[in-house]
């Protein structure tokens, strides 16, 4: 078969204005060949990159997510219209393959056809056991509604082959039901805005528990408080009360910003960091990674889980739990010149390596095989 009709639904750009699951969703089905078609019969989405692409807009409308007591107005009810649609759609079979963008199981009973999951990372079946499959805790819905999906899905799409080995270590299936798609970087294609930010650090993404925000923080503070040029930008939501607790203690909050970045600011502050760090202790693949890559920054990152395997050699490792070797590694790149530009044009090297149109070529290769 070489025209195909995928119908993806509705769960991910519903909950999502901005974010790494739904730019991946974007950017594949923007990515798709011309003969196949993506459908995507919305009712509403709050989805930024939907509603500022004409071919792929959808939704009847598109409301802000943002404001307090959201959900509570308005969400429920925009979810459920949604679904109801798809369900529709489930029910015309006028469709190859279904491909939900989350893990909710509320198309199951209707799905008649084959369909295709993507997992991105394991990280709620973690437990301070590590990742052991008789201590995950399935009373919690979000990991229920993941187990329905790996186990009855045609196909499962990993975004690492560390993703795919963390499935593999708690459900028992088939090696080869699960297909290792990389993802890719927005690649800047614009001019980068002057530099406001002047000698800094970057921090991007969110900062609570695995993420290792608190670790970094303590790791830095003697570098902060000594290089009285350097500072921190983090790109995310604002401090919270806790976070800004923790500078005042340590005397370092005149030295730390927060910004929430569209795309052509976040470009800009990867191009101009003296180093992009990222601590975290878990993820399952790492888009900022490759997002440094793609604005010429050099990277400190964490050796854990999947970095290595998406970062190769062109980034500096730290142990993400050691204050000591956290700020080592800062200081072999902030104050080194020749190794900055080393792992630039390394990392620049390594990009070539991820495409998100080989990504939709290989979802698509996917989709063909599941419906033969």
């Amino acid at each position: 078969m070489n025209n195909m009709n995928i119908l993806y639904d509705h769960q991910i750009f519903t909950s999502q204005d901005v974010g790494g699951i739904s730019r991946y969703f974007y950017e594949v089905i923007k990515e798709l060949s011309p003969e196949n078609k993506a459908l995507l019969p919305f009712f509403a989405c709050q989805n930024l990159y939907l509603k500022e692409d004409k071919d792929l807009k959808s939704a009847k409308f598109f409301y802000n997510g943002s404001f307090k007591g959201y959900y509570t107005l308005l969400g429920k009810h925009i979810d459920s219209i949604n679904e109801k649609i798809i369900i529709k759609q489930l029910r015309k079979e006028r469709y190859d393959v279904f491909h939900p963008t989350y893990y909710d199981t509320y198309f199951l009973d209707y799905c008649k056809k084959p369909f295709v999951t993507t997992i991105h990372d394991m990280i709620p079946e973690y437990s301070s056991f590590g990742l052991d499959k008789n201590k995950v805790d399935f009373s919690n819905e979000l990991i229920r509604n993941k187990k329905e999906h790996i186990l009855q899905s045609s196909k499962i799409i990993a975004v690492s082959e560390y993703t795919k080995n963390d499935i593999l270590k708690i459900y028992d299936i088939a090696s080869d039901k699960i297909k290792v798609i990389y993802h890719d970087a927005n690649k800047p294609t614009t001019k980068y805005l002057p530099n406001t930010w002047g000698k800094y650090l970057l921090y991007v993404g969110k900062r609570g528990g695995y993420k290792n925000f608190d670790i970094f923080i303590k790791s830095i503070t003697e570098l902060l408080t000594e290089d009285k040029d350097l500072n921190l930008v983090c790109v995310g939501s604002p401090f919270n009360a806790s976070e800004n607790t923790l500078f005042q203690s340590l005397n370092i909050s005149h030295k730390i910003q927060s910004i929430q970045a569209d795309d052509i600011t976040l470009n800009s502050l990867y191009h101009y960091a003296r180093v992009f760090v990222y601590p975290s202790s878990y993820e399952g693949f790492g888009i900022p990674i490759l997002e440094a890559f793609a604005n010429g920054c050099p990277c400190c990152i964490s050796e854990a889980t999947c970095f290595p395997e998406v970062a190769d050699n062109a980034a500096v490792y730290f142990a993400p739990n050691d204050e000591q070797t956290i700020l080592n590694a800062i200081k072999k790149i902030v104050y080194n010149d020749s190794e900055r530009n080393k792992l630039i044009t390394k990392g620049q090297e390594r990009l070539k390596q991820f495409s998100w149109k080989k990504a939709a070529q290989e979802t698509e290769d996917v989709y063909r095989k599941i419906i033969k």
